[in-house]
């Protein structure tokens, strides 16, 4: 890498950047502010963090970078110009980690001036403003369902004006936005910079964030696509000489490579080119197929994206300013590091380049391995889990409530729109018990939840369903809540299967007036839920006896 020619990251928007990190160094527990913008606003690293040699850190287990003291010129200079950008290329580690803090402004986890915040597949953007909170909610976040959030290296540019309000971009592309103005006038310049976690710890995030860059200005959309285009990272320029092959002087096969993580080298944009001084074309048309990258002797293993291109270098459609380039862009591939960034040798291997009579490798076919051993497939249990949408649709099926009564519910209800699609994601994914979770039992009795609750809200919904069940003071209106419950949501038992839930046993767990009688284990020895509820209301009452049936075996089990 270091016989190659430094490819400029140049071409990125930063005018008006007040605060940069590239973390280029590579150690130390320092991540230094590289704008020219004075002072400077250096982040120290705390806890597990390790440096990525492609530039970039790594946090983990509460690791995280922050500020030794107030950020005031972040205060200062944005709130001089009422607006700003916050740029980052990051890695998240997962997508599984909830209100965890990518980069924050804060003085706690309530109170901040800015946040870029993962949960789950979600970018979230916090932004205090005079029509916000003091947290900077009501928040923005790209869409659930599209899972725009992913764990893989994205550039992310959340922005702020009073007129347009706020902006989420993803790899160049406008995500989310809306017109929600207001000043900044309540800003707090004691507030603190951190990234990774909260201030004040306990909000941790798990990933790499190679580059941080603070703006006192909007990045319009054609900049945010500018600076994606641009890339992150140190980039080399590795020319090989093919001269002898292809019976032209100074010509040579280009590729853009940069050290992508601890682990790998990426290769991408392969182009060829003549670089003599008259810039001359190729005398004749020759082709350029099968082309292989070696390291250290041997061709790579893994990672041969280029093993299948088939070009011909025409001399009538050279371009002596680009050359001619020898995949789509933006084909890569990775290639394993092994001795280091300077100690690793790369060559390439061609199946041919050139007309020449040593031109042409008739490349061995690849070996087939012998067939192993069949396997046979172990007995199947008969029993099974109903999985995200079965649950989700049976609910209603059970419930008689319509699906989208619940995904798109206009009261603004918990549990309702976006949360109940948090939900069917920690539902079963697989229909096998043996990995059925705590955490998915949790996510149906959440489900469950959400459909009783509409079915008791709903007057046409419960006349339909029990008839009147008054205010359960008696076993007659008791029974008329219970009895359609059992009869509708569990299996009972008429010969169509071997066994099935006890109804007698479930109307003690719903409505059992305990006894101590000295005989441990008896039902008389508990409460029913409806005595343990005897202070609630009636339509807490009712909902919690629905859900309790709704989200039992009876129904996930298959």
């Amino acid at each position: 890498m270091d016989d190659g020619q430094i490819a400029s990251a140049g071409g990125r928007v930063e005018t008006d950047v007040i605060a940069l990190y590239q973390f280029k160094q590579g150690t130390g527990t320092v991540a230094y502010d590289t704008s020219t913008v004075e002072p400077q606003l250096n982040l120290n690293l705390f806890g597990d963090h390790e440096w990525v040699g492609s530039w970039g850190v790594t946090f983990s287990d509460g690791g995280k970078a922050q500020s030794s003291s107030g950020s005031e010129k972040l205060h200062d200079l944005i709130k001089l110009t009422g607006e700003y950008s916050v740029e980052a290329w990051v890695i998240p580690g997962n997508v599984a980690q909830e209100d965890s803090r990518i980069v924050t402004y804060s003085g706690n986890s309530q109170d901040r001036n800015f946040a870029l915040v993962q949960t789950l597949y979600d970018y979230e953007f916090y932004s205090r403003t005079s029509n916000s909170d003091a947290g900077g909610a009501p928040l923005i976040n790209t869409p659930s369902m599209d899972e725009v959030l992913q764990a893989t290296l994205q550039h992310v540019v959340v922005t702020y004006d009073s007129i347009e309000g706020r902006r989420v971009y993803v790899n160049g592309e406008l995500i989310v936005e809306d017109a929600e103005g207001g000043d900044l006038n309540g800003w707090d310049p004691a507030y603190v910079l951190a990234v990774g976690n909260e201030v004040v710890n306990g909000r941790a995030w798990e990933g790499t964030v190679r580059l941080l860059a603070i703006h006192n200005r909007v990045l319009t959309e054609e900049q945010v696509v500018t600076n994606f285009e641009a890339g992150v990272g140190q980039k080399y320029m590795l020319f090989f000489n093919v001269s002898e092959f292809v019976g032209q002087d100074d010509a040579y096969v280009v590729f853009e490579v940069e050290q992508y993580d601890n682990y790998s080298y990426l290769f991408q944009s392969p182009f060829f080119i003549i670089l003599d001084s008259e810039r001359s074309a190729p005398a004749a048309a020759f082709p350029i197929r099968g082309m292989r990258i070696g390291v250290n002797g041997g061709e790579a293993a893994i990672g041969q994206a280029f093993a299948n291109i088939d070009v011909t270098i025409d001399p009538s459609s050279y371009d002596s300013e680009v050359g001619v380039p020898l995949a789509d862009n933006p084909v890569g591939t990775i290639i394993g590091l092994q001795a280091g960034i300077s100690n690793d040798l790369f060559f390439l291997t061609f199946e041919q380049i050139g007309t020449c009579s040593g031109c042409t490798y008739s490349r061995p076919a690849d070996e087939t391995p012998a067939p192993g051993a069949r396997a046979v497939a172990g007995a199947q249990p008969d029993i099974g889990l109903r999985i995200f949408d079965e649950v989700f649709h049976n609910m209603s099926a059970l419930s008689t409530v319509p699906p989208n009564k619940v995904l798109s519910n206009g009261s603004g209800d918990t549990l309702y729109g976006f949360y109940a699609n948090e939900i069917r994601r920690s539902l079963p994914s697989a229909p096998s018990a043996a990995g059925f979770l705590a955490s998915q039992q949790s996510a149906v009795t959440q489900l469950a939840l959400a459909f009783c609750t509409e079915l008791v809200a709903d007057t046409t919904l419960r006349t339909a369903y029990f008839g009147n069940y008054g205010s359960l003071s008696n076993q007659t209106e008791i029974d008329a809540l219970v009895d359609p419950l059992l009869q509708r949501m569990l299996i009972l038992a008429d010969g169509s299967v071997s066994t099935s839930a006890d109804v007698a046993d479930m109307k003690l767990r719903i409505d059992n007036v305990g006894v101590a009688d000295g005989d441990p284990g008896t039902p008389e020895d508990f409460n029913g839920l409806l005595q343990v509820m005897s202070a609630n209301t009636t339509s807490a009452k009712a909902t919690a006896v629905c859900t309790s049936v709704l989200a039992s075996a009876a129904m996930l089990m298959q």
